[in-house]
């Protein structure tokens, strides 16, 4: 269970080849949800607070490389890095 990150008592983690779709799992004391990468579906139940504060470090992105790692042979494509420049 690599942890990706944690704040204000969240762990957001993601499980290397792990079943498809990609996603990632986020746990808040005794409530987790899987977050799917692609459409963002949850399953699971979380307060709305703290799946509100999942979202916001999800569009931020950081995520990604780890994920393009997680998935490169489940789906290669989706989670190809660009650069910014």
């Amino acid at each position: 269970m690599p942890v990706l990150s944690r704040f204000y008592g969240i762990v957001i983690f993601m499980n290397y080849r792990d079943h498809s779709p990609p996603h990632f799992h986020a746990r808040y004391q005794e409530q987790e949800v899987i977050v799917e990468i692609a459409s963002g579906i949850v399953r699971g139940s979380m307060s709305k607070r703290s799946l509100r504060v999942v979202f916001r470090w999800m569009d931020l992105g950081n995520y990604r490389p780890v994920a393009h790692a997680a998935f490169a042979d489940v789906a290669p494509a989706q989670f190809k890095v660009t650069s910014g420049a």
